[in-house]
């Protein structure tokens, strides 16, 4: 899936919402964006911080959504997107 953020300065919350609101997943907490760095290092994107900030290499990115935090009981879960 591409995205293409229109805004120069953009947080990482609006990608995050961006990406949830295209997937149809409102059970967000779980999740998070993950890249990696030109030293291969990954990172968690921030989400209160700009998205050009946090990139140390140059446009186009590569990010990946990944499930950030497992929940103690997965059947509790309400979505099945979620689970």
């Amino acid at each position: 899936m591409t995205f293409f953020l229109t805004y120069r300065d953009a947080k990482g919350q609006y990608l995050f919402d961006l990406i949830c609101h295209h997937l149809n997943l409102l059970e967000k907490d779980y999740f998070g964006i993950r890249y990696v760095d030109p030293d291969k290092q990954r990172h968690w994107l921030e989400f209160t911080k700009s998205i050009s900030k946090q990139m140390k290499s140059q446009p186009p990115y590569t990010m990946c959504l990944r499930v950030k935090f497992y929940p103690p009981d997965p059947a509790a879960l309400k979505e099945e997107i979620t689970r």
